[in-house]
């Protein structure tokens, strides 16, 4: 197993970065998404939708970071940071409207990020000790 990361770990992280920008869209737009779905009713009663614009768009810029930068802690806590903004919204519109699909899809976001954190360690951790200098005999 190679210590380099696929073409298919880059697509995954911009995908949920493309996520966190949409939600960040809907929810400055202004046009009072909190009212017109019921999953998102809890939320309302949390923030309001401009400070959970702010919150998916600070998420989606450190994701961004993950992407640009080829720095791997910066890889693994983008990664870990945008799992956790998904299953943030997951778990409110869980609780707010739990027969909705929004649940499913945003958790389903949630575990591909942990599982694209956790395979940027991994490989990380392979790639040390593969170049990690051996005893002379």
């Amino acid at each position: 197993m190679s210590g380099v990361l696929t073409p298919i770990h880059y697509v995954v992280h911009l995908v949920l970065v493309f996520v966190m920008c949409w939600l960040t869209l809907v929810f400055m737009s202004g046009d009072h998404i909190f009212t017109s779905y019921a999953g998102f009713n809890l939320m309302a009663s949390v923030a309001p939708e401009q400070d959970w614009g702010i919150f998916t768009a600070l998420v989606a810029c450190v994701g961004g970071f993950g992407v640009l930068f080829s720095d791997w802690h910066i890889k693994i806590i983008s990664a870990g940071l945008l799992s956790f903004g998904h299953l943030v919204i997951a778990g409110f519109i869980f609780l707010g409207k739990p027969d909705g699909t929004g649940t499913g899809a945003y958790l389903g976001y949630a575990i591909l990020g942990a599982a694209l954190a956790y395979t940027k360690a991994f490989y990380r951790s392979r790639l040390a000790e593969s170049v990690e200098p051996s005893d002379p005999p």
